[in-house]
């Protein structure tokens, strides 16, 4: 679902509103963080994920993954900068 939002100063920083549909559609709650990254000239905003290991790890098991090994120290920096 495509929508066009204005962007708002706000101090030193610029504000885009979500939109009350697309905020329902992904049930997103006023607090929550969000991960805002780019890629060229399109902004992507996502829901934050758990950055704990064993949340990860425990999910791939819940959904019948087996995990072979524990990522390095250097593999978790990529994965979470």
């Amino acid at each position: 679902m495509a929508t066009t939002v204005k962007l708002q100063k706000i101090g030193n920083s610029i504000r885009a509103t979500i939109p009350k549909e697309v905020a329902e559609e992904l049930s997103l709650k006023p607090g929550e963080e969000m991960v805002v990254d780019t890629a060229g000239d399109a902004l992507y905003l996502r829901k934050r994920t758990s950055k704990r290991l064993s949340d990860l790890y425990g999910a791939l098991a819940n959904k019948g993954g087996e995990v072979a090994s524990w990522p390095t120290p250097e593999e978790i920096k990529a994965i979470w900068g």
